[in-house]
């Protein structure tokens, strides 16, 4: 009998622990905690997300080129780079097991709670259940999108443009460049698969010089 209470005890700290905090081992690990979360301060003044594409302040993309260092299992050091100020950093620790963002003084923690992700999941557009993801053009240039509007541009020539897309009607996305507020492309969006819930056959389609280009999902 002891053996098997044991077992179960075993099983319940196991499931505390996990609950508690995630297991940072590397960047991967600290983006992947970080993703859909949101951190705030007190008054929900200031809201703060994190992505593989950077650091969003308030709904706006603010800093990209994230250096990530792991500081233990629990505690990673954030630094980003300001897309509006060419000396202008952030840097910040996260800790998994309190769910928050210390910068200085200042504390900004998770309001990703059951409640609110009931929320963000409703409110969300057929597009937006499939991201993060990719599309490639076939010339090794790819569009990265990330849920919250903003996204990048790999060049096949190693450059990168930054963008904010928005969805102009149910099949249609505009991508405008952070820098400049100007046009980048106009897609169609085809929400393809194999029932109303399945995107995986999803592709966008660009018009340009009057031929058609194709960017499906990677």
């Amino acid at each position: 009998m002891k053996k098997p209470l044991l077992f179960l005890l075993a099983i319940n700290f196991l499931f505390v622990l996990n609950s508690f905090g995630q297991t940072f081992y590397g960047s991967p690990d600290v983006i992947s905690y970080s993703q859909g979360k949101v951190f705030s301060n007190t008054d929900k003044s200031v809201k703060i997300q994190i992505g593989y594409d950077g650091i969003t302040v308030n709904g706006n993309l603010a800093y990209f080129n994230l250096e990530i260092s792991v500081l233990s299992s629990s505690v990673a050091l954030i630094k980003g780079y300001s897309l509006s100020n060419p000396d202008g950093t952030i840097s910040f620790r996260l800790n998994s097991s309190t769910g928050c963002i210390v910068q200085g003084s200042d504390s900004y923690c998770s309001t990703n709670s059951t409640s609110n992700t009931t929320t963000t999941t409703s409110s969300k557009t057929k597009f937006q259940t499939i991201l993060p993801d990719n599309f490639v053009d076939g010339k090794n240039n790819r569009l990265f999108f990330e849920t919250y509007g903003t996204g990048t541009l790999y060049k096949a020539d190693g450059s990168q443009v930054k963008f904010k897309w928005t969805e102009k009607n149910d099949n249609e996305l505009v991508l405008t460049r952070v820098e400049n507020g100007a046009t980048l492309y106009t897609l169609k969006l085809v929400l393809s698969g194999l029932n109303e819930n399945d995107f995986r056959f999803t592709y966008l389609e660009q018009k340009s010089n009057g031929t058609v280009i194709k960017w499906s999902r990677k």
